[in-house]
């Protein structure tokens, strides 16, 4: 894994780190990571990608008014909430049993 690491670094040098994101990690590095580990880098990408919206959401209501963007950026989080929570709240059993009933 590190020699693939190391080589991607070699060819790309920084753009690698620029870049990074969902697309970027590539299917075969997962073959080499454990479940657990995987599961993290699954889990950090989805946060990564969730800041990257919210930051082009940003970007996007650049130029609308202050009390526009305010307005939607908190109904974007709001519902960003709404559909956290629902996890959140969902026990451990709960989603065994929703996922592998028996």
């Amino acid at each position: 894994m590190w020699k693939y690491w190391a080589h991607a670094w070699e060819d790309s040098g920084f753009e690698i780190y620029e870049q990074a994101g969902v697309e970027f990690v590539n299917n075969e590095m997962y073959e080499y990571i454990g479940a657990p580990a995987r599961r993290r880098l699954e889990v950090r990408e989805l946060i990564d990608a969730l800041m990257q919206r919210y930051y082009g959401l940003e970007e996007e209501l650049e130029y609308a008014s202050e009390i526009k963007r305010d307005y939607i950026v908190r109904i974007w989080i709001e519902e960003l909430n709404r559909i956290i929570n629902l996890i959140r709240r969902r026990a451990v059993d709960e989603l065994i049993l929703y996922f592998d009933p028996k």
